[in-house]
Formats: structure tokens, sequence, C-alpha cells
């Protein structure tokens, strides 16, 4: 399966960075103006808006998480040549990271996924008839935490999916004051729904993990969990005692990161895992990690949430 098709679940290291690798058929950018030309002459259908829309609200997306979240309970489509097109109107642009990943004997150079987002131009267009104000991407900006807020983009998408209709509330990329500083919860759910025994009320926290060799990724992420857990016993938090779901890499990346929190507290908060294959292929609440401590090794136990 191609990397166009599905996020890839093995690990990206990085060492001096990586190198943006833009992808442009004919055009680089386009113009509101033109993009009202493109209407007028139908260059543009229904489902070419909806991609524009998706990107907007998202900012990056491959294709397969983009189809899914378009045509998620339709008639399977392809919009490998309707991106193209898009791609050729200077509408959107496609790209790639480069970065040096070391095997057994030598650096080799390797490739992230594809990303598509819009362009400025169409980012504009957008802008003009959206809610919420969203900032144009920049992924000379954001580089090494592209594929992370793809994992995340990724498990919202599937999550709403299959749990839409229990969701009370969502949060994505909020900052909260937070003991003097600004904490952003990444993506959180409140879950709530009814069954014979009753009204049941659920909240996720959810916390994407790479490792990255240009900072250490472990402390960053003991410190985050840290505030998040102590921010969850606030009386004004909105994530009051959630269930941590970490996104990791792999399984191996799961055991590496249970292993960090071996001696941590928290509180009322249950840790649970998860990772991108996972997440594309599965019901994301049937299938739950949890770790557990044997005498030869750490074992993940699938943990299934009933509604």
């Amino acid at each position: 399966m191609s990397s166009d098709n599905i996020y890839k679940n093995s690990p990206y290291i990085y060492h001096d960075g990586m190198r943006l690798v833009k992808d442009c058929s004919k055009k680089s950018n386009t113009s509101i103006m033109e993009i009202k030309k493109f209407v007028s002459k139908k260059l543009l259908t229904s489902e070419d808006m909806a991609i524009m829309d998706a990107l907007y609200e998202y900012q990056i997306l491959n294709r397969h998480v983009l189809e899914q979240l378009l045509l998620f309970g339709k008639e399977k489509k392809n919009y490998k040549r309707r991106l193209h097109k898009l791609m050729e109107l200077g509408i959107i642009e496609r790209f790639t990271f480069s970065y040096m990943q070391q095997d057994e004997n030598d650096e080799v150079e390797k490739n992230t996924p594809y990303f598509y987002s819009l362009t400025s131009g169409s980012y504009n267009y957008v802008k003009r008839f959206a809610v919420k104000n969203q900032e144009l991407f920049n992924p000379e900006i954001v580089k090494e935490k592209v594929c992370e807020i793809l994992a995340l983009n990724q498990f919202d998408v599937f999550f709403q999916n299959s749990y839409g209709k229990y969701l009370k509330k969502r949060i994505k990329s909020k900052d909260v004051d937070f003991e003097g500083k600004a904490l952003t919860i990444d993506l959180a759910y409140h879950l709530q729904w009814k069954n014979i025994d009753g009204w049941h009320n659920l909240i996720f926290a959810i916390v994407p993990v790479r490792r990255y060799t240009a900072c250490d990724w472990k402390e960053q992420l003991k410190v985050k969990v840290a505030d998040l857990v102590k921010y969850s016993e606030n009386t004004s938090s909105l994530i009051p005692y959630p269930l941590l779901v970490f996104i990791a890499e792999s399984d191996e990346h799961i055991k590496e990161i249970h292993k960090l929190f071996s001696d941590f507290n928290f509180q009322g908060c249950t840790a649970l895992f998860t990772t991108d294959l996972l997440t594309a292929r599965f019901p994301i609440c049937e299938y739950l990690y949890s770790c557990k401590d044997t005498n030869t090794g750490i074992i993940l136990d699938v943990k299934k949430l009933n509604f």
C-alpha cells in the first residue's frame, strides 16, 4: 500500500532536520478571481469545494484520511485524479519531507507520507465563507511536527465517523490558562450515551507522540502529561479525569511510552494506547491497548469500550 493511501506504521528518526519537497504539477498558487472563474466555467464541483473546506478545517490531510472524511458511508471513490486536477489549478499543494534514517549499516534518505494543504490563494477564498478563523498552514514552520499533526487529524476523522452520534463536545487545538502558562489540549471528546443502565459520560484526551532526535521528546511528553493530569483535577477543567489515549508509532513505541511513565501517578486518569495503523483499520474504542508488566516483559492487552 502506498504512503499516499495510509499513514505508515513506522518510526521516523530525524537527524539534521527535515527537507521540504513540494510537488507542483503546473501552478504553485491561484487567486480568488481565478477560483471564481473556475467556478463559473464549472471546473470546480461540489466535491472539489468539499475538499477545500476539509483542508481549511484540518490544514493538512493525506488522501486516505481525506477520502474517509468525505466519503464515509458512501460509494467508494478514489480522489487521486481529483486531487491532481486541484494541484494543476494551483488550489492545493502536495508535499513531503525527506529525512535521513539510520538502518543497520548506513543512513538512508526516506520520505514521509504525502500531505495535502491549501495554497494561499485558495485559503483566502475559503476563509471568506468559513465560520472558524483558521490559520494558513505553513509546512516550513511545522516540519518535524507534521507527522504528529497528521496522526491527530487521522484519529479525529476516524473517531467522529464511528462515534459522532455520541459526541456531546469536541475540543481541538485549544490553549487553556494553566498555572500562568498556556496548556494546549490537542484533541478531546466528551461522549454521552444512554442504555438500559441509564446515562453515561466519558471524556477522552488524545495525546499524539512522535520520536525526534532534534529535541528531547521524552522530557517534553512527561511535562505535557503531568500538566494535563494536574489540569484535569481543577473544578473548571474542560477535561475532568479523562481517558488519556496516546497515539504511538508502533507497538514497540507503546511499550517505550509505558516505561517512561512506570512511576507516574495518573491520579484519576486512565492511560490507554493506540497506533496510527490501528486507528485506520479498526473502530478505535474496540481496539485500545493497556499495558501490563510481567516477568517476560510488557504485554499489550486489548481493551474494548462498550456503548
